[in-house]
């Protein structure tokens, strides 16, 4: 009789220690896979504003810089100067508004794909990845 409740005692024991390393485990190596997927997520949407950004800001430099060229040469053709400030104020106005328009409606339609494709991504992710853990913790449970 002492053997045997020495031995439930210790099987017990063992067994409680057993699922509380397994479940530790389980826990770190999701907190770790899931570090890792939020890092990469990031890095990738970091990446994509960074290009957003030097994107817009070249469409900008090289858009001031063709104004600049058109607008020297209208100035150099046209034979008075009221004509050749308004048709250069006009272009810039015209150009500045068009780019503010466009650079807004394209930031945004990105903004809202980006922000749906990731969350998309994460949740089934998360999922997947819990109800394998979840599945695999109540076989081991059962055994």
């Amino acid at each position: 009789q002492l053997i045997a409740q020495l031995t439930t005692q210790l099987i017990a024991q063992l067994t409680t220690q057993l699922i509380a390393q397994l479940t530790t485990q389980l826990i770190a190596q999701f907190t770790n896979q899931l570090i890792a997927q939020l890092t990469t997520q990031l890095i990738a949407q970091l990446t994509t504003q960074l290009i957003a950004q030097f994107t817009t800001q070249l469409i900008a430099q090289l858009t001031t810089q063709l104004i600049a060229q058109f607008t020297t040469q209208l100035i150099a053709q046209l034979t008075t100067q009221l004509i050749a400030q308004l048709t250069t104020q006009l272009i810039v106005q015209f150009t500045n508004q068009l780019i503010a328009q466009l650079t807004t409606q394209l930031i945004a339609q990105l903004t809202t794909q980006l922000i749906a494709q990731f969350t998309t991504q994460l949740i089934a992710q998360l999922t997947t990845q819990l109800i394998a853990q979840l599945t695999a913790l109540t076989r081991f449970i059962t055994m």
